[in-house]
């Protein structure tokens, strides 16, 4: 699973038909993960791809 795109540097989204993405609130610190898989690689690796808080 390639997450860089030739034309573009990182970004924190995905625009993919065959990943699927999904992210975690942790009210604890106030931090948002979001996390990429392929799942029709079903011993694939979870990857983290954006993080932020929305706490100050």
């Amino acid at each position: 699973m390639s997450m860089l795109n030739e034309n573009y540097g990182p970004l924190p989204f995905v625009a993919s038909n065959e990943l699927s993405v999904f992210s975690i609130l942790d009210t604890g610190t106030g931090t948002v993960k979001s996390y990429v898989f392929d799942p029709s690689d079903l011993d694939g690796e979870v990857a983290l791809f954006d993080e932020f808080s929305l706490a100050n």
